[in-house]
């Protein structure tokens, strides 16, 4: 069998560097081309000496201009040209739109459309939003359901449901996989740390990763005298209209009611010195952070909501609290903080539920399962041999 040439477009190449880079990893040690199309910004540099081919062509998560959006889809589609990968990987909602145009004008023999978050778009509002949604429905509905070199990727049963309620996608082209997975061993169990209990969430500082949900619940546990720290490790991101500003930041900071501290490359170390890990978030795909967190034997406190409770289960390896409950989000808290024993068990079957369906090695084969199906391929236990050059 010889080996895929694979192309994976991503919106931002940081999403990719955390979320993907595992499965170009995958792939690459098996022989596979990986190519890259992605924005690129600081992380160029380390996208190259990781052994991926990165390609610009003027994809921007922001960008609303007609004109320049279809120039976008014009020059992808002239590197696929170019390149003639065997997969497209679309990761994201505006990748989708545009790279299965592209994909389908370039012949692609196979498109996977991943879908990372239904977002923004899917969630209730107004004539604008409602709009949109039915035009984005539509394309889905007749140029990619039941088009058999198509193949969706969503992480939670929700979202498979949005999808084949809506005809967006037929009823055998839609495969569920547990998230982007981690690395069970750079993500190891330690012992909790004995110091006073640490709360902490590693996210993009979003309003809608309910950070401020948890900034009152830390309000409510102070005022019951309640012994605890709670940490804030991530950046905001001014590009998403939900971002929290600096000002705010800091001025929580000041407040000493949650530390806040900015992004961070050693999350293993940082989960290592916490004793709970909690995301408040308002819309999940699969939070790769509370797999990382239980992963590490931490146990985890999550709202009721798709992609959060697909990972998390309640009173087994976590708790589940209600969205945008502050109150029911410090009680949670409050009662891990005081029961050390329950923090253990709930930690424990975590890291159970992360090697049984949630690590990487399991995710990545998966994905490749799932290239190989879709290309008609079978399975066998033939060596996949690096691509000859032409």
């Amino acid at each position: 069998m010889p080996a895929l040439r694979i192309c994976l477009v991503i919106t931002e190449d940081w999403y990719f560097w955390s979320h993907r880079r595992s499965l170009a990893q995958y792939l690459t040690a098996l022989g596979h081309d990986v190519h890259l199309v992605t924005r690129l910004s600081k992380l160029k540099s380390q996208i190259e000496a990781a052994g991926f081919t990165p390609h610009s062509v003027g994809l921007q998560r922001t960008a609303k201009n007609p004109l320049s959006e279809t120039a976008v889809t014009r020059r992808m589609a002239a590197l696929f040209r170019e390149l003639k990968p065997d997969v497209v990987h679309l990761v994201g909602m505006k990748p989708i739109l545009y790279g299965s145009i592209a994909s389908r004008i370039a012949k692609v023999p196979a498109t996977i459309c991943a879908i990372a978050g239904l977002g923004w778009l899917f969630t209730p509002g107004g004539v604008l939003k409602t709009s949109a949604r039915q035009l984005v429905s539509t394309y889905f509905r007749y140029a990619l359901a039941n088009n058999p070199r198509v193949q969706y990727l969503v992480q939670n049963s929700h979202h498979r449901d949005v999808l084949l309620q809506n005809k967006m996608a037929g009823d055998d082209q839609v495969t569920t996989i547990s998230g982007a997975g981690v690395n069970p061993h750079r993500f190891r169990v330690q012992p909790e740390p004995d110091s006073i209990p640490t709360v902490m969430t590693h996210a993009r500082m979003l309003w809608d990763k309910g950070i401020g949900d948890l900034v009152d619940a830390a309000r409510i546990i102070k005022q019951q005298n309640v012994d605890c720290r709670i940490r804030l490790v991530g950046d905001p991101d001014p590009a998403n209209p939900a971002s929290i500003s600096l000002e705010q930041l800091n001025a929580w900071n000041t407040e000493q009611i949650v530390s806040w501290q900015g992004r961070s490359s050693e999350i293993p170390q940082l989960l290592a010195d916490s004793h709970i890990a909690c995301l408040p978030s308002y819309h999940e795909g699969f939070p790769l952070s509370l797999v990382e967190a239980m992963s590490c034997g931490r146990a985890v406190v999550t709202n009721d909501i798709p992609g959060c409770r697909d990972a998390v289960t309640h009173e087994q390896s976590g708790l589940l609290v209600p969205k945008g409950d502050a109150s029911a989000l410090a009680n949670a808290l409050v009662r891990l903080i005081q029961d050390p024993a329950l923090r253990r068990r709930f930690g424990a079957q975590g890291r159970r539920d992360v090697m049984r369906r949630m690590c990487s090695e399991i995710v990545n084969q998966q994905t490749l399962e799932c290239y190989i199906q879709l290309l008609g391929q079978q399975r066998s236990n033939e060596t996949i041999l690096p691509r000859r050059a032409a």
